[in-house]
């Protein structure tokens, strides 16, 4: 049986919500809060555009009200205890999935019930006085019109007829759906993937492309269509053409084909959803096979969360930058030895992106030669690495318009004349303008004469200068510098790093510096405590920020070569772990300041905070004012040199 709920927020009785709060054991007083949340609702009406009149319910739960699905929960919570009290004394009796497996008797997702029973008139009257007790007792009420009830084929026309006239449900052959799936499924699942493809059809159908940027449609495609199969493939596994034919849907949309005219599809299916050319990001690859983790858990009967030991087994990170794995704790090698390092840890490099040389993007050999032994190192050399750039377009601060224009720059799918030529829309692929070169993206947008004089007026002709050997991602990129830059007038930047060199103590190293170079302060700091890096280099920002404001410097650039502490300070989000507390001490002194900017720079443009956290100060702090001890002086004069 189906039932259908009619009004089933609306006609919840308030009496019997309280009294079922109470039986469950909820405080009195906590549940008078609750009640007053619920019976405090009024109602008006909107007449000719004005507010009027009042209307106070007497029963009912709001919809939309964050609190009402968690009370509707436990009111229906109550219509299955009645149910599996009549299971227990034997009165009712559902299916099995196995022998020894207990009775599937009812299940209830919110309004959508679905109960199951013996084709017996027992069971069925017993069915209908649950029901109407009920119905008496919480003022829901089942709308038998559109409640719907089916039999297995070893009922009789009589018996059927005979139940028929107890239940007073219409009877169907099959129920249709149930969640959004077909309630009963054989081995063909066309007709289930047919109905799904309709419905996303129809979405795409209903929206009017030509009213939408490519921002909006990205919006859809995402918030809307590509939700529609989710709790589809939790149940069923997608064959590769039904993806496929949702890709190609997806894809009409986006690049905007009508039934009228066919547009070019740039790039191919599923590109378009994740807008974004990365090559340097970290993801787990699981090596388990989900079926066979099913299979043991079916077989063993045991929980989930009891198989996390099994699943960690497999799991292994695949290098990307190298910023989150830590080379000596994560699994991130493989052979038939292991997966994680087997050489003794050297804390002169704690993650794989120490090992990468970022000018050639490979593997520093030297690095890796003084420190892995040869099991190990012919494990690192046999992973490859991208020698593409890195570029995050989603993280950009811009508009999705211009976000959407940099992907279509960086994969090539703008519409220029090199490309309609390599389609055979057009047979000459010379620029428009007459300067004798193929229009591609980057001429038409870096290299033709006539644009330069509009990058000269922006003050961006930097960007076009001297790149002839970089590709289109690298271009759009915004890279950390490699050398330390001044800050503009009136603007005072604080370098800071730390150093893990001396197991058990940590050194951390400030430095502050006006717009031509010259030393304002300098710090440093050497602390006992066994902290990760993230967790040193975090400090290491707090001490910045704290000798600024002591200094009382208003406007301040915080610059660290530690990438991952930069990006959580620019997201301002916090969580749990001891980095997170740390974190949110920085973002609360920073609050007296006129502005702050955190701020990355690599290695090379750090040497003078990552010298000075080197130094072994007398006493925990040691501050020089206007100057720096003569062991970083060098650095100094090195970044001086290096400023235009």
């Amino acid at each position: 049986m189906k039932l259908d709920m009619s009004k089933a927020y609306d006609r919840v009785e308030w009496g019997f919500l309280k009294k079922l709060l109470l039986t469950k054991g909820f405080d009195g007083r906590w549940v008078n809060l609750i009640m007053n949340c619920v019976s405090s609702v009024s109602y008006s009406f909107i007449i000719n555009g004005g507010v009027c009149g009042s209307v106070t319910p007497g029963r009912g739960l709001r919809q939309g009200d964050p609190l009402s699905p968690y009370l509707f929960i436990l009111i229906v919570d109550a219509f299955s205890n009645m149910i599996q009290s009549k299971v227990q004394e034997k009165q009712i009796h559902g299916p099995k999935a196995s022998r020894s497996g207990p009775d599937i008797s009812h299940l209830l997702f919110a309004d959508d019930n679905l109960l199951f029973t013996r084709a017996t008139r027992q069971e069925c009257i017993t069915i209908v006085d649950i029901i109407s007790q009920y119905e008496a007792a919480s003022g829901k009420k089942i709308n038998y019109e559109k409640s719907e009830v089916s039999f297995s084929r070893g009922v009789s026309l009589e018996q059927r007829e005979d139940l028929m006239s107890i239940l007073n449900m219409r009877q169907v052959d099959k129920h249709e759906k149930y969640l959004g799936i077909p309630s009963i499924a054989g081995r063909s699942k066309k007709a289930i993937f047919d109905s799904l493809l309709d419905r996303i059809w129809k979405k795409l159908q209903g929206w009017k492309e030509k009213l939408l940027s490519r921002a909006g449609k990205e919006i859809l495609l995402k918030a809307v269509i590509q939700a529609i199969p989710t709790y589809l493939m939790g149940v069923y596994k997608f064959p590769a053409m039904i993806i496929q034919k949702i890709h190609s849907a997806m894809a009409r949309f986006w690049w905007g084909n009508s039934s009228a005219s066919k547009k070019v599809n740039w790039k191919s299916p599923g590109i378009y959803v994740h807008f974004e050319v990365s090559w340097r990001r970290n993801t787990i690859v699981i090596v388990i096979f989900l079926m066979l983790l099913l299979a043991i858990l079916v077989a063993t009967r045991k929980s989930i969360w009891s198989s996390k030991a099994l699943i960690k087994e497999g799991l292994l990170w695949r290098v990307g930058d190298g910023r989150r794995i830590h080379i000596w704790d994560d699994p991130w090698l493989l052979d038939d030895d292991g997966r994680t390092i087997s050489s003794a840890s050297n804390d002169s490099v704690n993650l794989v992106h120490d090992l990468i040389d970022e000018r050639t993007l490979g593997w520093n050999l030297d690095v890796i030669d003084g420190i892995f032994n040869e099991r190990d190192k012919r494990c690192i050399l046999a992973l490859p690495l991208s020698e593409q750039a890195w570029v995050d377009i989603l993280s950009y601060e811009v508009s999705p318009k211009v976000r959407h224009f940099l992907w279509r720059l960086c994969t090539n799918s703008l519409p220029t004349r090199s490309l309609l030529k390599y389609r055979h829309f057009i047979d000459d692929d010379s620029f428009p303008w007459g300067c004798g070169e193929v229009e591609t993206a980057r001429h038409a947008i870096f290299d033709c004469p006539r644009f330069a004089e509009v990058w000269s007026e922006c003050g961006c002709d930097v960007l076009r200068a001297g790149n002839t050997d970089l590709n289109m991602c690298e271009l759009v990129s915004v890279p950390s510098p490699r050398k330390w830059v001044a800050p503009t007038e009136g603007v005072v930047k604080i370098n800071v790093d730390a150093s893990l060199a001396v197991e058990g103590w940590v050194g951390i190293g400030v430095v502050a510096r006006n717009h031509v170079g010259n030393i304002l302060f300098s710090a440093s700091q050497r602390s006992r405590a066994f902290w990760a890096p993230e967790l040193a280099e975090a400090k290491a920002v707090s001490m910045g920020l704290r000798l600024g404001k002591r200094f009382g410097f208003r406007d301040v650039i915080i610059e660290s070569d530690c990438q991952v502490v930069v990006n959580r300070l620019s997201k301002s989000v916090h969580y749990l772990s001891d980095l997170d507390i740390v974190l949110s001490d920085i973002h609360s002194a920073s609050l007296p300041f006129h502005s702050v900017r955190w701020s990355h720079v690599k290695r090379d443009g750090n040497f003078v905070a990552h010298h000075l956290a080197k130094l072994v100060p007398f006493g925990t702090e040691k501050i020089w004012e206007n100057h720096c001890p003569m062991e970083v002086a060098p650095y100094v004069l090195m970044d001086n040199l290096s400023l235009d």
